[in-house]
């Protein structure tokens, strides 16, 4: 199952000001905690903190890979 983890978290842009970035994840999971999960341990030790808004389940079926 396909899982979108939605996040957000503050990032310095290139005149040294903080913007809130919002970013949709795809997280290939069993379920939910699972994905919430994954997505903390791929997100949560970055420089600035990131808040995980949403995991919910995705109507992707599956992926096509080339």
């Amino acid at each position: 199952m396909y899982f979108l983890a939605k996040i957000r978290f503050e990032a310095e842009d290139d005149k040294g000001r903080i913007k809130k970035i919002r970013e949709q994840h795809l997280i290939e999971a069993d379920t939910v905690g699972e994905a919430e999960k994954i997505t903390t341990g791929a997100f949560g030790n970055g420089i600035s903190p990131c808040v995980i808004e949403c995991v919910q389940e995705s109507k992707i079926i599956g992926v096509i890979e080339k």
